[in-house]
């Protein structure tokens, strides 16, 4: 589709919402590199970030972020 708005969805792990067993992070460059991709096809990346049960950002999705954000800004 030539028109049209877009976007995908996703995770900063294998879950949606905070599972304190999902521990499986997405590195930043992963999630750069995904963002890249979509972004180049037009594609809005919406992140999932799923507090703590103390609404809590959990720290490795701080700290994914933080990375991310440092590469970008580039």
């Amino acid at each position: 589709m030539k028109d049209g708005l877009f976007e995908t969805p996703a995770t900063l792990n294998d879950t949606w919402g905070y599972k304190s067993f999902d521990q499986n992070w997405k590195s930043a460059e992963k999630v750069i590199q995904l963002k890249e991709h979509l972004n180049a096809r037009g594609i809005n990346y919406l992140l999932n970030v799923g507090p703590d049960y103390l609404g809590r950002i959990p720290a490795p999705c701080q700290e994914i972020l933080r990375q991310a954000g440092k590469e970008l800004g580039r």
